[in-house]
């Protein structure tokens, strides 16, 4: 299921409140006060189960000129990742991102993550590694 901007919110936070040190995870009000309105816009859309969700951009890639569904954060609640609630989320925006005539699909994980495991889960569903991405705290 999708969820509207008006729903976004508390979802989230039910959410993000089910892990150890929540705020150390996610700026909260930075997320929502950024994927509220890309949601109403249509540029972002928001999927959810009762005890996760995944965020994802449908975007022009502004360099290949591509139709790009681009997977920003996808999180599920550490006691139901076990059942296929999380996956049901990420085949629902792969199967939006053909039906809106994605030409690429990008996804993937940060550090948190169990890597190994992402890596087999992405291989697994067909993806590969094309890039890596560094970061510095400023």
């Amino acid at each position: 299921m999708t969820l509207c901007a008006k729903e976004f919110r508390g979802h989230v936070e039910h959410v993000v409140n089910q892990f150890s040190a929540p705020h150390n995870l996610v700026n909260f009000d930075t997320l929502c006060a950024l994927w509220e309105p890309a949601v109403t816009s249509g540029a972002g859309k928001a999927y959810a189960n009762p005890d996760g969700f995944l965020l994802a951009w449908f975007i022009i890639d502004p360099i290949s000129g591509e139709r790009t569904a681009a997977q920003q954060l996808w999180m599920q609640a550490p006691s139901y990742r076990s059942n296929r609630a999380a996956l049901n989320l990420f085949f629902e925006f792969e199967a939006d991102a053909k039906a809106w005539g994605a030409q690429r699909i990008v996804s993937g994980c940060v550090v948190i993550s169990d890597i190994p495991k992402m890596r087999r889960l992405y291989k697994k569903l067909g993806y590969r590694p094309f890039s890596e991405t560094f970061c510095k705290v400023l």
